[in-house]
């Protein structure tokens, strides 16, 4: 933002400046023309003093044989003379001034005076000493002076406009370089910063997606290329529902397109899908890109999360597991010792069936835990037989290796339905893949309130 607004500020200065310097140049052009004009109408002046300097001196010398075609050359070369300044077209500027008009006129006057004498010299009405007598009395010289002095400051006025405006051309060309040298420098800065930026895009690790206005695609970053499998030549001009999964509905895509279109920015999630059709997941940004307020395209930056997503899936599978083993027992499907602590504690009343497997260790060590196990998944298959088949009120949790509990919480269980869970369980042996195994067990009821020091499962244990 700050290199646009230098950038901007450093054109308006440059053409401001070169604005101003071409009309400078063109006044310096006109007041140097002026001066050119203004010199030769100088000049002229001065040959018309100095011809009536030939003049006086002619007066003052012996007429014998004064050469009478001499003088009417000089005579003539002075109207000659006058007639140009008069017509001159930078003379006028100075004429018109109030000051300069009467002696202008006085001088036009005389010139025709002498005009006459000349005229009346040429056709031998004069005498060559009436003429020069005549021409003497006219009184040229000091109004001539007087003329060219004003001239002298009128001309004097202009080198000093001239080299005035010399200054001011030479320090606004002075400015304008440091302008020119500015604005190279902050060009050559945004181009630094542009090239940075551009590698700074291309190997990120977000992929990177422009737009234009109509969401057609002109730009796409190397990262695209790698998450989506298409190339850029692929995508160009293409739009991004190319990318589209298809778990997304339409509403989803339009609820999107419609916030953005309004100038507002997007956050959130979506599933695309890749070349090869695999659907990944992105967490995405996209704004609008505006000029003067008015939207130009869309920028997208957008991350792949699809191994973030599977490890959450995969720990949130975890979690439930870890619950599920946390609440159940995988073997069994028992309730777990957890659960009935929970319940111990929820519930002041109760009674704690324990029953205690003796031989286990005996099975255990001659055949191994997973006979164990096997043997145990029989027992709760009984035992949970044996509570549908009596319709016990209670909850079946297992607490230890070997031993399983009911939670009863109903009247204390009266002592035949003790015996019936005793004889449904070791009633019979249970048979394995052609081996026998006799079932020896412990069956003892708690109280239905905790004792100081010892809790219902714990006395239900003492109990077997």
């Amino acid at each position: 933002m700050s290199f646009s607004k230098n950038t901007s500020r450093y054109n308006f200065l440059l053409l401001l400046f070169s604005f101003f310097l071409f009309v400078e140049t063109l006044y310096i052009y006109e007041i140097n023309h002026k001066l050119v004009a203004s010199y030769k109408v100088k000049k002229e002046i001065t040959s018309i003093l100095l011809l009536n300097k030939d003049i006086s001196l002619m007066l003052g010398s012996s007429f014998e044989g004064a050469d009478k075609k001499a003088f009417k050359v000089k005579l003539n070369k002075q109207k000659r003379m006058f007639s140009h300044i008069q017509n001159s077209k930078y003379f006028d500027q100075f004429a018109k001034q109030p000051q300069h008009i009467s002696v202008l006129e006085k001088l036009k006057k005389k010139f025709e005076s002498k005009d006459g004498l000349l005229e009346s010299f040429a056709e031998d009405r004069l005498s060559y000493k009436e003429l020069l007598t005549k021409i003497k009395s006219l009184g040229l010289e000091k109004p001539l002076k007087k003329f060219r002095k004003d001239y002298d400051v009128y001309f004097l006025k202009l080198i000093d406009k001239l080299y005035l405006n010399m200054v001011i051309f030479l320090v606004a060309i002075l400015f304008l370089i440091i302008v020119v040298s500015k604005l190279l420098i902050n060009m050559k800065e945004g181009s630094k910063n542009s090239f940075r930026f551009q590698q700074a895009i291309q190997n990120s690790d977000n992929t990177i997606v422009l737009t234009d206005k109509d969401h057609r695609i002109f730009y796409v970053n190397d990262t695209f290329e790698k998450i989506t499998g298409y190339t850029k030549e692929e995508v160009l001009h293409q739009t991004p529902a190319l990318l589209h999964s298809g778990l997304h509905g339409k509403e989803f895509y339009e609820n999107l397109k419609r916030k953005i279109s309004t100038g507002r920015g997007w956050s959130g999630e979506f599933a695309s899908r890749r070349k090869d059709g695999k659907i990944i997941y992105e967490k995405a940004s996209i704004y609008p890109i505006k000029e003067n307020d008015k939207i130009q395209g869309y920028l997208a930056i957008k991350l792949d999360i699809s191994k973030e997503k599977d490890y959450i899936r995969e720990i949130e599978a975890k979690s439930m597991e870890n619950l599920f083993r946390y609440q159940i027992d995988y073997e069994t499907g028992f309730w777990s010792k957890n659960i009935l602590d929970e319940e111990l504690y929820k519930n002041t009343s109760g009674y704690v069936i324990y029953v205690k497997m003796d031989n286990f260790e005996d099975i255990r060590f001659f055949y191994g835990t997973s006979i164990v196990n096997e043997v145990f998944k029989q027992v709760s298959l009984r035992v949970k037989d044996f509570i549908s088949i009596y319709k016990i009120q209670g909850q079946p949790f297992r607490v230890g290796v070997d031993d399983f509990c009911l939670w009863y919480k109903e009247k204390r269980p009266p002592l035949d339905t003790l015996k019936a869970l005793h004889s449904h369980i070791a009633s019979s042996p249970i048979k394995l893949d052609g081996a026998i195994y006799d079932i020896d067990l412990f069956v003892g009821v708690s109280e239905d309130k905790d004792l100081p020091g010892v809790n219902r499962l714990l006395q239900g244990l003492i109990a077997s």
